[in-house]
């Protein structure tokens, strides 16, 4: 009976190994902007949003990397590095955003109005937030180097769900909290 069941086990971890194998599940690693200005673009993301920096594996004073999440970074490039030829602005809209969650969207509006940077919700109400279908409440804002240049459109949630794929906000989202 024992050789059966040594037998059996080891089919049947051969098989798992197998599978676990083929299966590719792609998570979020990082997310680039390139900027005109890095160091003030940098200081929005650290000083007033209040997010630290991480290892740049770059060391060249072009790159700055910030930690997003759980195994995620925000990757923050120098303009200047873009091959010749390519775009130096990008045109971003509501549909192309990175989401935050973040614990009280009033605080960080509160934040907002403190260093003089405007918001809106989705329709674009200046100064004003949305609620999604499912509760979670919204705003809107722009990092320095404004919407339609190089910098992306910002939403902040209510911490009520973590984002998976924070760039496209699809509904790969986990329950956090209520």
């Amino acid at each position: 009976m024992k050789p059966y069941f040594l037998l059996i086990a080891l089919f049947l971890t051969i098989i798992n190994t197998a599978t676990a194998q083929t299966k590719i599940k792609p998570i979020i690693n990082h997310v680039a902007i390139t900027v005109s200005n890095l160091p003030a673009t940098v200081r929005f993301y650290t000083d007033i949003l209040g997010i630290d920096t991480i290892a740049n594996p770059f060391n060249d004073g072009k790159h700055v990397w910030l930690g997003i999440g759980t195994n995620a970074a925000l990757h923050i490039i120098d303009q200047t590095l873009l091959p010749a030829g390519a775009p130096s602005k990008m045109t971003y809209s509501k549909g192309n955003h990175l989401c935050f969650s973040v614990a009280s969207v009033d605080a960080i509006m509160t934040l907002l109005k403190k260093n003089a940077i405007s918001w809106e919700d989705y329709p674009g109400k200046k100064g004003s937030f949305n609620l999604r279908p499912d509760g979670v409440k919204q705003i809107w804002f722009q990092d320095p180097e404004g919407n339609c240049n190089t910098g992306a459109l910002f939403c902040f949630s209510k911490r009520r769900f973590i984002q998976i794929n924070p760039i496209f906000h699809r509904n790969f989202a986990r329950q956090f909290s209520n």
